[in-house]
């Protein structure tokens, strides 16, 4: 980029910037109306998103479950270590 390029795009930022209007008056929150069958869809939604967490929880476990089974022989029960 040559000097003049830079400072021509310095120039086009500085009057983009000063274009922009902020407004200090606070903003009013406006509540939406949500229709019942949207309403019924996001229910659904979350419902299909606890049963996924669940789903992928209860495959978490098993991969736990298994890793036990297989790892067990190497660990002495606490019924054959002596009482102390």
């Amino acid at each position: 980029m040559s000097t003049e390029e830079a400072s021509t795009s310095r120039s086009n930022i500085s009057e983009a910037g000063s274009s922009i209007s902020i407004s200090s008056a606070p903003a009013e929150a406006k509540k939406v109306e949500i229709p019942p069958e949207t309403e019924a869809v996001l229910e659904s939604d979350r419902a299909l998103k606890t049963t996924g967490n669940h789903m992928l929880r209860l495959q978490e476990l098993r991969k736990e479950l298994n890793y036990i089974s297989e790892t067990d022989w190497m660990y002495d029960s606490l019924e054959k270590k002596p009482q102390q």
